[in-house]
């Protein structure tokens, strides 16, 4: 059985308005993985002594003791229980990250297609020699700059 951030949330599928904090979701997650006699298997998986454990069950865990848990627990500790606290499990965020990944994706995707729209566009309107440098009335290499209008000049 695997413990999830959403099990520790609703205290095990209850359906509760809970909000957690760190004490809370680590004693919640010790119930959830030892049933019964929690402290002692808590303090032997953790390598604390009893009475830190019992405090732990209790929700007076220091930030000491928190970070010893943690350290001693790993990442199978530390993610369920912060995922908790933060009211969203690592599964979760991933598939959201995913989903926004995918729709900046597509955005970036569309932009690329519009401007290459654009591009295909002025090209068909000025003309572009070799390099895609555009062709001026001295012929390829020169690049085509507007005239000056001078005193004198009509307008076109």
């Amino acid at each position: 059985m695997q413990l999830t951030a959403n099990r520790i949330m609703t205290f095990d599928g209850q359906n509760l308005p809970l909000q957690r904090d760190l004490r809370d979701a680590l004693a919640t997650y010790a119930r959830l993985t030892w049933p019964r006699d929690t402290a002692k298997h808590a303090a032997r998986a953790w390598g604390i002594p009893r009475t830190t454990a019992a405090n732990i069950l209790k929700g007076h865990a220091s930030a000491s003791t928190i970070t010893h848990v943690m350290r001693a627990g790993g990442w199978n500790v530390a993610l369920v229980v912060v995922g908790a606290v933060i009211g969203q499990g690592l599964d979760t965020f991933i598939q959201h990250e995913r989903e926004r990944l995918q729709h900046e994706r597509e955005r970036h995707q569309f932009q690329d297609a519009r401007l290459a729209a654009m591009a295909r566009d002025l090209a068909a309107v000025v003309p572009l020699g070799a390099g895609g440098r555009v062709v001026g009335p001295g012929g390829p290499t020169e690049v085509a700059r507007p005239r000056r209008r001078r005193v004198g000049d009509r307008a076109d």
